[in-house]
């Protein structure tokens, strides 16, 4: 299963990826007009579920976070996944600007936590990079690039630099 918390254009854009996949997927998004936009996708894909509130399953192996593009509020999406993921969970982030390092620095599970940059539109572009920190431990990084392979991406590993991939 894959959490995605977030539920604006780019995590719309991967849950329907992993749902595509025949993934189980929950979508946390807690603005009202965000999450009735959900719902046709809910409708589409019925391994896809959507909500407000933090999922009362068990930890998933999987989560994604993809809020906006500001340091704090994605800070305080990972203080509060501390408490509802597991010790092997991977917890990546959808980043575009943003450094992944910094992110983790402070978590007590930095080790799980690497970047998943996919590109717009998710649905049709293949490419994904995914940036590890000085913390991220290596079978993350292996696990992260075997998954996003089995739903038809091509992973490529980047460095945590801005703008990620660049031209030597």
């Amino acid at each position: 299963m894959l959490w995605v918390i977030g539920g604006g254009t780019m995590g719309r854009g991967i849950a329907e990826v992993f749902a595509q996949a025949g993934w189980k997927v929950y979508m946390r998004e807690v603005e009202p007009a965000a999450l009735d936009r959900l719902r046709a996708l809910q409708e589409k894909y019925p391994n896809l579920q959507a909500g407000g509130e933090w999922p009362i399953t068990p930890p998933s192996a999987y989560v994604l976070e993809a809020v906006p593009e500001n340091l704090a509020l994605k800070k305080g999406v990972f203080s509060e996944l501390a408490f509802r993921i597991g010790t092997e969970t991977i917890v990546a982030t959808n980043t575009s600007a943003l450094s992944v390092h910094e992110l983790a620095r402070e978590l007590p599970y930095r080790e799980q936590l690497l970047g998943w940059h996919f590109f717009n539109p998710a649905t049709r572009l293949a490419l994904v990079e995914v940036i590890p920190t000085g913390f991220t431990a290596s079978q993350v990084v292996e696990r992260s690039l075997a998954i996003l392979r089995e739903v038809g991406k091509e992973p490529i590993v980047a460095p945590d630099v801005p703008g990620f991939m660049r031209r030597r």
